[in-house]
């Protein structure tokens, strides 16, 4: 029984790593003369190869340079033999073929690729069907997630199939148990949407689909023969997938692959790529809000908010004793972040730091200030009643979020109010069942910053 390979593709994605597609307008001319331009394109750093003027060559182990001089290496990546057998099935021995890029062993999938920094702004692919072989046409476009350097795979977010007569989308997750997060049209190709006019894309002739990403979108573009309005998916997981080895490095794979020694050997012609959503302009930051939390403080709400925040923009903090636990990019204007602070974290000035995907990066200041330290309170608290209660100590900051806990069941306190950095009146209830005894005060300053004393104050 034949197995139809793109529709395994989904059924056993153990094969595959974190992938998510990119963003995409129209782009610059490549080499062979293409006539639309990349918006921005002069601007940001783009990374383009054009294998039409290249003969034939090998693909696996070229190096190109992106338009900042960086260096690109065409590798391979490796699908699992979980879903992929034989001894050539997981390379399909790409090459370059009289200026186009194929698998050059008939019944194969070829998954030549570039290790791209991060999520890329925009993606433009040229492709083309063989006019030769029997069976349906169409060519793969992914992003794939590769932090852990081993060119395998454990989760797919995006996967792009276009056609001869249609088109499948899907967004899919191993990691959450092959569910389809989003997408359009099924698989194998029998089941793709069909294209809007109906038409039946041409043979051995050029074919353009454009991918742009804006945030947490993606839209795809597709050849203007088919009439069809471009389609976009709306997902937080298409840009936040990760490879469980974390960082935001991605793998921009074309494939093309048969069961059958006489399936067409589909390929293509070029791929241009607009590195970083931010379109090669440096972020900069204008405010951190707060710009300060204290020793103590935990899961505190952080807004950095500037200009220039790419997709897969990532936000870091100087020093040790000060994690952000999460982060969420709300846009190219603002990120939130929910940071705690050790009790022992140094004191003082620390640097916050949001880097692109591209490698430009932004910096402001923040620091860590004096968590409160309560060392008294008077008078004791009688069972049954509510006591006017001081607290002496250092560090106790004005303002709201100051708060005065008595840690022991039956226990409870009112608003504090802030007399002087050594002084806050607080009252505090002790229920008739409470027991008597000594009990442990903690104060909390509004910027999250908080101490504790054992044995603080006496019930009676």
């Amino acid at each position: 029984m034949t197995i139809n390979r793109r529709k395994a593709l989904f059924l056993g994605v153990d094969a595959f790593a974190a992938l998510v597609v990119a963003k995409v307008g129209t782009a610059r001319p490549s080499r062979a003369g293409a006539s639309s331009a990349l918006p921005d394109a002069a601007a940001a750093v783009t990374l383009a190869d054009d294998f039409t003027p290249l003969g034939t060559t090998e693909i696996i182990g070229r190096t190109i340079q992106d338009s900042a001089g960086i260096p690109y290496t065409w590798t391979q990546l490796f699908p699992s033999p979980v879903w992929r057998s034989g001894p050539r099935f997981s390379t399909g021995d790409p090459g370059i073929v009289n200026g186009k890029l194929i698998r050059r062993h008939p019944t194969s999938a070829m998954y030549p690729g570039l290790i791209l920094p991060g999520v890329p702004a925009q993606v433009e692919v040229d492709f083309f069907f063989d006019p030769s072989g029997i069976g349906g046409r169409s060519v793969f476009i992914h992003l794939f997630a590769d932090t852990d350097g081993t060119r395998t795979t454990t989760e797919i977010p995006f996967h792009l199939s276009v056609g001869e007569k249609g088109f499948a989308v899907k967004a899919m997750s191993t990691i959450a148990g092959d569910t389809e997060l989003t997408g359009f049209g099924t698989f194998p190709d029998t089941g793709n949407e069909t294209y809007a006019s109906g038409v039946k894309l041409a043979y051995g002739v050029k074919h353009t689909v454009k991918l742009d990403m804006d945030g947490n979108t993606v839209t795809i573009t597709f050849p203007p023969a088919t009439g069809t309005p471009p389609k976009t998916l709306t997902d937080p997981r298409l840009t936040s997938a990760r490879h469980p080895g974390g960082g935001p490095g991605r793998f921009l794979v074309l494939e093309d692959e048969a069961d059958l020694a006489n399936e067409p050997y589909n390929g293509f012609y070029a791929v241009r790529i607009v590195l970083g959503s931010s379109g090669g302009t440096p972020p900069a930051i204008t405010g951190i809000v707060p710009a300060a939390r204290g020793q103590g403080a935990k899961n505190q709400l952080v807004t950095v908010t500037g200009t220039g925040f790419a997709t897969g923009a990532v936000a870091s903090i100087s020093g040790t004793g000060v994690t952000i636990a999460s982060q969420n990019r709300l846009s190219a204007t603002e990120i939130q972040l929910r940071v705690s602070v050790a009790a022992n974290a140094a004191l003082g000035a620390r640097t916050l730091t949001v880097t692109n995907t591209d490698g430009g990066t932004a910096s402001a200041p923040f620091s860590v200030t004096a968590k409160p330290l309560p060392t008294s309170a008077s008078p004791p608290a009688p069972r049954g009643s509510t006591t006017a209660v001081t607290i002496t100590g250092k560090n106790f900051v004005r303002g709201t979020g100051l708060k005065v806990q008595v840690v022991g069941a039956g226990i409870t306190t009112g608003a504090a109010t802030w007399l002087s950095s050594t002084t806050i009146t607080v009252p505090v209830t002790v229920q008739s069942t409470a027991n008597a005894g000594a009990y442990k005060v903690t104060v909390t300053n509004p910027d999250g910053g908080k101490g504790s004393k054992a044995n603080c104050l006496t019930v009676t």
